[in-house]
């Protein structure tokens, strides 16, 4: 995914191109894949398996799916997720222990939020990044869409988000505007210390 934007702006004449040369544009492209080839080589070699870092994943469950499928999933089950924790019975009488355990219990409707608000950015990013950046979140994002798993269909997106670094680009020009950024703050520190409390009575957080 790394190739994609630096091959784009080398193509364009851009940072290595002018500098290095042809030749040396391509020498410093090739070093961009070299980590995962390195560790592909090591796994190879220790266990026989260049690939085990993809084919392990079936341990969790995860097989290769279409997209459409995922999305219908995680749609239908984050769904329900958030009509639990809206459930009139769970607040008619309140119990801090159940209402934990049901938020808890909503990983699929994070994921799907997750989802949502990344692709949200993705969009206003086209607007705010060049198109090298924003093709590369967009590749950093969709692909756990093809990676689900019936009980968990985009099981652990937050991660693969947080390291879609150009979404936090557009993010930080939206927060310039003080009234987005003080909302912004109440919401953020409001999940930070439902996360937190989900955590620290041991309950899954990823």
């Amino acid at each position: 995914f790394l190739m994609v934007p630096l091959v784009y702006e080398w193509a364009r004449g851009g940072m290595w191109r002018g500098s290095y040369g042809w030749w040396g544009g391509l020498g410093c492209l090739a070093l961009a894949p070299s980590g995962l080839l390195w560790y592909a080589a090591y796994l190879w070699v220790r266990f026989g398996n260049p690939l085990l870092f993809y084919t392990e994943q079936q341990r969790w469950g995860r097989d290769l799916t279409d997209p459409l499928s995922t999305l219908r999933n995680a749609v239908v089950q984050g769904g329900e997720d958030l009509r639990g924790i809206f459930d009139s019975r769970l607040w008619a009488a309140p119990s801090l222990g159940r209402i934990v355990d049901r938020a808890g219990a909503a990983t699929d409707a994070y994921n799907l939020m997750f989802l949502l608000f990344a692709l949200a950015l993705l969009l206003l990013g086209l607007r705010v990044l060049p198109l090298s950046l924003s093709v590369y979140a967009i590749l950093l994002v969709l692909p756990p869409t093809f990676f689900g798993t019936p009980q968990g269909p985009l099981m652990g997106l937050p991660r693969y988000v947080l390291v879609a670094f150009p979404i936090f680009i557009v993010l930080g020009t939206l927060l310039e505007d003080r009234r987005l950024l003080g909302g912004w703050l109440v919401l953020s520190g409001a999940a930070s210390l439902v996360l937190c409390a989900l955590f620290v009575s041991w309950r899954f957080v990823a």
